[in-house]
């Protein structure tokens, strides 16, 4: 997301997110990748759990007849309410939805705007960075351990002492999630 906002000089927008959806990682992520100073981000916080009228009332504060670009990521059905919201005020907002957002429920489609950019990930990816962003923590766990203090005597064997075809099961096993 970052890069297509990049491509387009897209520096300033606000971000959207549904309170509940806080901890999920989008945003520690989005906010470490876009910390350099030509950023200017405008957060807000909203929960599902508002009434349509305190809804309203915080869009219509936000986006007051201004030409904003809205990153959103929340629930599609906060999504709606937030979109009958908008639909109330003449504002031109260019609306960039995340995975959470997307739906194929017509019932919830029909009051999402037109024009709107979803952005979803691919599972082939997806799990291509779980692997790697998991092996990155252990190893740094393991190298935050203090050198005298790291002690794996609980193990039963170590590297030196493996077998023939338990080192070339443990080779095929590496280059398997090197390529990855």
């Amino acid at each position: 997301m970052s890069t297509f906002f990049t491509a387009n000089f897209w520096f300033e927008f606000i971000l959207l997110i549904e309170k509940e959806y806080i901890s999920d990682g989008f945003y520690s992520e989005l906010k470490l990748l876009l910390s350099e100073k030509k950023w200017n981000i405008s957060v807000y916080f909203i929960s599902s759990k508002l009434s349509l009228k305190n809804i309203c009332n915080i869009i219509m504060n936000l986006f007051r007849n201004q030409l904003k670009i809205v990153v959103l990521h929340a629930n599609p059905h906060l999504a709606k309410r937030i979109f009958q919201c908008s639909n109330f005020i003449n504002s031109n907002i260019s609306w960039c939805l995340t995975d959470k957002v997307f739906t194929r429920n017509k019932s919830l489609l029909k009051y999402f705007p037109d024009g709107a950019l979803a952005f979803t990930i691919t599972e082939q990816t997806y799990l291509q960075d779980i692997l790697r962003d998991s092996i990155t923590v252990i190893l740094e766990a393991i190298m935050d351990i203090e050198t005298n203090v790291r002690n794996f005597a609980f193990a039963d064997r170590d590297c030196s002492k493996l077998t023939r075809s338990e080192k070339n099961a443990g080779e095929l096993k590496y280059l398997f999630f090197s390529w990855l």
